[in-house]
């Protein structure tokens, strides 16, 4: 074979190489990194900006058969909440530190020679998280134009005495959840922009008598898609209502407060100031107009005025005027006319 052949068997094998590997790394997700800390120090973990740690083990403690931190482990020794504890401070951040100690994680394991062992990937949505002790309570909000997503809850305790720290008396369990933290807080808080929950046994009940607890919450502020409708708002439908200055064009009808108008459509009725031009009628309060209509009729509004219609009556208003029209009559005073 050619030395020509032999190089492109040999860049074919390189391409398929990496053909493979990147339809691996596809299929099998992102890289496992895994980290050590030795007791009495801090571990330190971090991602690329934008993406959040994905908590997957966590031990505190030592592994039978493994070396670390200077010496061999010839018996194991396990912390049961290592994992919560872990996920609790640094799920859904892009960096994080934790303490390598039993103040942290609480648990048996005892004497010199414990480590810290994490295992986390980078492909976790960015997140926050609130603590609340005991018998206070938890504030959750986000700024305007967004909302709480709920992530996790947990109320209980997963830590030693080093979160919410007590007498040592009130710490018998570190490895106690409620299982209706998540729905609770889910229920209070979900799709709201913000919102308080006690950290109380009479809302979460007690899922570990005698130790002093904790809420835990982790969540986003989800930007909303859904618009209210306010005071001022427009619409070019066939109606519209609401407060002081909502408007109506080309539609059939507005009704609202004070200066609601009403263009090219039926009616109008509303407060003081309404409107209504080429319609069929206006209704209103006082200085209600109608122009190229049929009649208007104000309540005890003073100066209601009517051209080019039938007639103008006003209960009590003096001055009221009718040109073109049949007839105008005013019963404030003692003057009425009939004009041409």
């Amino acid at each position: 074979m050619s030395v020509s052949g032999m190089c492109r068997i040999g860049a074919l094998v390189v391409l398929l190489t990496l053909v493979v590997r990147a339809q691996a790394s596809h299929y099998l997700g992102p890289p496992v990194i895994t980290k050590t800390a030795c007791q009495g120090t801090r571990l330190n973990i971090d991602c690329p900006a934008g993406q959040g740690l994905n908590i997957k083990s966590a031990n505190y403690g030592r592994l039978p058969g493994k070396t670390a931190c200077g010496s061999y482990g010839l018996s194991g020794c396990y912390t049961p909440n290592a994992l919560l504890a872990v996920r609790a401070k640094c799920q859904g951040k892009s960096w994080c530190k934790v303490p390598a100690n039993k103040g942290f994680f609480g648990g048996k394991c005892e004497g010199s020679g414990q480590y810290l062992q994490v295992s986390y990937t980078c492909d976790y949505p960015i997140m926050r998280t609130k603590f609340a002790c005991q018998d206070s309570t938890l504030n959750i909000d986000c700024k305007k134009g967004h909302h709480i997503a709920i992530d996790h809850a947990l109320f209980g305790r997963v830590h030693g005495n080093a979160v919410c720290p007590t007498d040592p008396y009130w710490l018998k369990s570190v490895h106690c959840v409620s299982g209706a933290g998540l729905k609770i807080v889910k229920r209070k808080c979900h799709s709201k922009r913000w919102c308080k929950v006690r950290a109380s046994v009479d809302l979460f009940g007690d899922p570990c008598p005698g130790t002093h607890k904790y809420l835990f919450v982790r969540y986003s502020c989800t930007l909303s898609t859904d618009s209210n409708s306010n005071p001022g708002s427009n619409s070019s439908g066939r109606s519209s209502s609401g407060g002081s200055g909502s408007n109506s064009s080309s539609g059939g009808s507005s009704s609202g407060g004070s200066g609601s108008n009403s263009s090219s459509g039926g009616s109008s009725s509303g407060g003081s100031g309404s409107k209504s031009s080429s319609g069929g009628s206006s209704s209103g309060g006082s200085g209600s107009n109608s122009s190229g209509g049929r009649s208007s009729s104000g309540g005890s509004g003073s100066g209601s005025n009517s051209s080019g219609g039938r007639s103008s009556s006003s209960g009590s208003g003096s001055g009221s005027n009718s040109s073109g029209g049949g007839s105008g009559s005013g019963s404030g005073g003692s003057s009425s006319g009939h004009y041409h």
